[in-house]
């Protein structure tokens, strides 16, 4: 007699699983993958609508879906037609962009260094003369170009494992969010693209107050009565120091006011939510983003040594910093619901990654952390995290299905 097998095929967010049973005698019961694509709908609060199981099904006719009973075959030597859910984890990543007219400023090293022909780098000879390298892009092109540029923007590279949202804050025409907020969504491109544009609205930075704003905003992750609600993430991306809505003095400076700014990012961290702090240029008081990055990787206001403040010196450095920041938030971990696997026996089934087969508690393959959690690693994982469109295949005999 054959031993019975379950198969689980997992595509982007979802598993759709059927266990099966060869009897031996010539007929068997054949489990059919279902294909699934995450939800790409989400609620103001950056987390409602976020279920991803099951979402853009392609049932084949006869086959269970969400709300169907699964037909059990009888008979000793059958262990039935079982369905299994689990839903990749995906993070809401909220990106807070300072809007202020600094970001206009140019960014980067203003005096280019000189390639091997003794040419600022960029540069070209025609008929003898030096042909200038292209101008420095401003902060604010910086920004946009890492983030929403078609080919190598985080945003469209990421947006289909990536829940992402958008507020950008300034004074005008309005304050502390000029042109309101995107809630975060699957497949945000173009609605992050559009929420950009190609010059920031200006005038002052009322950091605080728009923080404040996307706090209420996010659900806290560990109260939130959906468990699809993956990490909150805020990244906030900062040229200088944070002031309020009102109008600056008629002559001199806006009035720099650090509180509004340290209670905003209590109250993230009072909802445990997490926030990286950018800072575009160097003209933010260091201190302060050091509390700030404190405060949003959940240590003390004053801790010593902190968390890291990011301080990318060109556009390049900051598209490397945004992709990795956003793309460590991207989990290996998949959680089963309904029944689980056997812990000590997992090895005895098998698991493929795009058709090739994975070492089972190996370093680039998978293994079981507990009954309900499936965890790839290593090259597997970063393969897996790469792609939307990834499928993970399982097969498990039916007697190591366990409640």
């Amino acid at each position: 007699m054959r031993r019975k097998a379950i198969s689980v095929y997992l595509i982007v967010s979802s598993i759709h699983v059927f266990a099966c049973s060869d009897d031996g005698d010539g007929s068997d019961t054949r489990s059919s993958g279902i294909s699934t694509s995450p939800d790409t709908t989400a609620g103001s609060s950056g987390g409602g609508g976020t279920s991803n199981s099951l979402a853009g099904i392609d049932n084949p006719r006869g086959m269970p879906g969400t709300g169907d009973t699964a037909p059990v075959p009888t008979g000793d030597n059958s262990c039935g037609r079982t369905e299994i859910t689990a839903s990749r984890i995906l993070p809401s990543v909220m990106l807070l962009v300072d809007g202020s007219q600094s970001m206009q400023e140019p960014y980067g090293d203003p005096a280019p260094a000189l390639d091997d022909a003794g040419l600022p780098d960029g540069g070209a000879v025609d008929g003898g003369a030096n042909m200038p390298p292209p101008p420095l892009l401003s902060r604010w092109q910086a920004v946009r170009t890492a983030l929403v540029d078609p080919t190598n923007g985080v945003v469209p590279k990421l947006q289909g494992l990536v829940r992402f949202g958008l507020a950008v804050y300034g004074t005008a025409p309005q304050c502390p969010l000029p042109l309101g907020t995107i809630d975060p969504a699957l497949d945000n491109f173009p609605a992050i693209r559009s929420g950009l544009p190609f010059g920031p609205p200006g005038l002052t930075t009322p950091t605080g107050v728009a923080l404040d704003q996307v706090v209420d905003l996010l659900p806290d992750p560990k109260a939130a009565l959906d468990t699809a609600v993956g990490p909150q993430i805020i990244i906030l991306a900062t040229d200088g120091d944070p002031n309020s809505c009102d109008p600056p003095p008629l002559f001199g400076a806006p009035i720099t006011d650090y509180g509004p700014s340290i209670q905003a990012a209590i109250k993230a961290q009072n909802k445990n939510l997490r926030m990286y702090v950018i800072s575009v240029g160097q003209d933010a008081a260091a201190a302060h983003l050091q509390e700030m990055a404190n405060l949003g990787a959940g240590l003390g206001q004053f801790d010593s040594p902190g968390a890291e403040v990011y301080y990318p010196e060109d556009p390049v450095a900051l598209a490397t910093t945004l992709e990795k920041l956003i793309g460590e938030e991207l989990s290996c971990e998949l959680e089963l619901e309904g029944k689980g696997v056997k812990l000590g026996s997992e090895c005895m089934g098998t698991v493929t990654l795009n058709g090739q087969e994975l070492e089972c508690n190996g370093a680039d393959g998978w293994s079981l952390l507990d009954s309900k959690t499936l965890a790839l690693q290593g090259a597997s994982c970063e393969s897996y995290k790469s792609a939307s469109d990834a499928m993970l295949h399982a097969n498990f005999p039916c007697d190591l299905l366990v409640e």
